[in-house]
Order: structure tokens, then C-alpha cells, then sequence
């Protein structure tokens, strides 16, 4: 049996009065510490003074409309009303008494709406002002207090294509329409490193095939066997990575570089000669990922 209370002063009310209030003031710290929060958890990593209190906007005129406790324990049900950014917002919040007091059993977090897109970009997600830590996919039960919060890049290796106001309340959306994440020069810069690498180490190979599966394309000879010759590859320019706006899953192209090739071997009339071939950038297939702050290419 639950036992209403309009306004009851008691334990509970007052607890949940306090949390309301560290909310309104961005005190995370204080709502942590009524709710037993710990931000070293992942999906709590957005419960912090530094993000609530970044945030454009956060709750106001926060009251306890009533309280419903039980009879055959110490959970009470607290109602409350509050606005936030001219809206008006109902909700209910739990709360436990134990040996210190009571506390806040479950407050007022909502889920973090997810970045909405196709692209291998957008599985980067988003930040908020306050935070470093990226909102992808893969952290849908990641919550935060009420509050309008900006949305930043994830990483120094994005860019947002416009400014987001990201709304954390009941029912708010869960998905980010209409924004897009732009690899930076940063990033471009950091995949053209280790591009330029791959493809002088494919550069130092003498077999012929092995220099195709690497990712260098070779003609072919017109009076040398390739079986048992070497090639000497030379890079003119290395093929140039730039971002892929025509594709919705790669985010980099390349372009063709310049590469020149000498096959040197035995001759189809039995003799040994040399002869330049054609070269240029083949096909290459390779994993980017962003590791620890650091861009990672792993060529298949």
C-alpha cells in the first residue's frame, strides 16, 4: 500500500529538495553525492560539475508536488515539477532511506540521444561543452542531468558541420538529425603519414606480386618473365588522402601519386634484361581507427 503525502515535510521530501536544488545551481557533486553517484562509472561520465555547469541551460522553478511512501518500506516516490528552457517538465524521482539517511535512488538522469547517420564518421559521435568523453553508438545508456547541453566533436580529429543544442529531459529526442562530423586537416594529415609509409615500405619489395598485394599496380612486361625477376619501385609523389564527400561509408579517398617501376630478369629468348613498366597507386583496403588520441591505420 502506498500513503500519499501533498507537500509532506518529511525525510524524503527534503532530500529530494536539496538534489532539485544542486541541479538547479549545477552542483553535480552534491546530486552525485545524494544519489550515490559514481562518474568513474561510463555511463555516468557526463554526471560532473564541469559539464552541468558548462551547460546553456538548466532546470528551473524545480518543485516536489507530492510524495508517496509505502507502509512495508522505506522507498518513498517523490513527484516534481520543473522547466527547463521555457518547457515545462514532469517527473518522478525514488528514494531509499538507509542507515546515513535517506538518499536519492533514482534521480533525474536522462539518456543522451545518439548522433543519426550512415557514415563511418558519425560512429565517432559527440561531446558536450564540459566533457571529453564521446557519446557513440555504442554508449546508449550514457545519461546526463536535465539541462540544454552544446554538443562539441568528439575528438580533435572532427568537426562538427553546425552548432547543436543537445536536450537532456523526459522524452527528448533520441536522435541527432541533420549533422554531420568532418575529419579535420588533423586527422587528414595524421592518415597521409602513415599512408606516405605504407607505401615506401611497398616501395622497398623486388617481387612483383608482392608489390601488387601491397597496393602498388604494375604493368605488364612486354619481354621479361616475371617469374624470378626483381622490380625497383621509385615514388614520385605519394598518393594524396583527402576527405570523401561522394561516399557515405569511406571517409578518405586517394588519388593516383606518381610511381615508376624497372623489371629486371630473364628474357623470354633466354637472355637477361631490364625494362620499365607502369606503375601507379592500386587498390588498397585499410582499417582507421582512433586509438588512446592517436589515429591508427592498419592496410589489409
Amino acid at each position: 500500500m502506498l500513503l500519499f503525502a501533498l507537500l509532506g515535510g518529511n525525510g524524503a521530501k527534503a532530500a529530494a529538495e536539496s538534489y532539485l536544488s544542486a541541479l538547479a545551481k549545477g552542483d553535480a557533486t552534491s546530486a552525485n553525492r545524494l544519489a550515490h553517484v559514481n562518474t568513474a562509472e561510463h555511463d555516468n561520465a557526463m554526471l560532473t560539475n564541469s559539464v552541468l555547469s558548462s551547460a546553456k541551460a538548466k532546470i528551473t522553478d524545480a518543485k516536489v508536488t507530492r510524495t508517496a511512501s509505502s507502509r512495508s518500506s522505506d522507498l518513498t516516490y517523490v513527484y516534481v515539477t520543473y522547466s527547463l528552457g521555457g518547457t515545462s517538465y514532469h517527473d518522478t524521482m525514488q528514494l531509499q532511506k538507509d542507515a546515513k539517511g535517506w538518499y536519492v535512488r533514482e534521480g533525474l538522469t536522462y539518456r543522451l540521444p545518439m548522433l543519426d547517420g550512415s557514415s563511418s564518421s558519425s560512429n565517432a559521435g559527440y561531446s558536450v561543452k564540459g566533457s571529453s568523453t564521446a557519446v557513440t553508438v555504442d554508449d546508449y545508456g550514457m545519461v546526463a542531468y536535465p539541462g540544454l547541453y552544446e554538443a562539441t566533436s568528439p575528438n580533435q580529429f572532427y568537426t562538427l558541420s553546425e552548432s547543436v543544442t543537445v536536450t537532456a529531459a523526459p522524452d527528448a529526442a533520441t536522435t541527432i538529425k541533420g549533422v554531420s562530423l568532418t575529419p579535420s586537416q588533423k586527422y587528414v594529415d595524421a592518415v597521409q603519414k602513415q599512408v606516405d609509409a605504407h607505401y615506401d615500405k611497398c616501395a622497398t619489395l623486388t617481387d612483383y606480386y608482392q608489390i601488387e598485394d601491397c597496393g602498388i599496380e604494375l604493368g605488364f612486361p612486354d619481354n621479361v618473365m616475371i617469374t624470378g625477376s626483381k622490380v625497383a619501385v621509385k615514388i614520385g609523389t605519394h598518393p594524396k588522402v583527402s576527405v570523401d564527400d561522394s561516399d557515405s561509408y569511406n571517409q578518405f579517398k586517394l588519388d593516383d601519386g606518381s610511381f615508376s617501376a624497372t623489371i629486371t630478369g630473364e628474357t623470354y629468348d633466354g637472355g637477361t634484361g631490364s625494362e620499365q613498366i607502369e606503375a601507379g597507386a592500386g587498390y588498397a583496403s585499410a582499417d582507421i581507427t582512433i586509438k588512446d588520441g592517436k589515429v591508427v591505420v592498419t592496410f589489409d
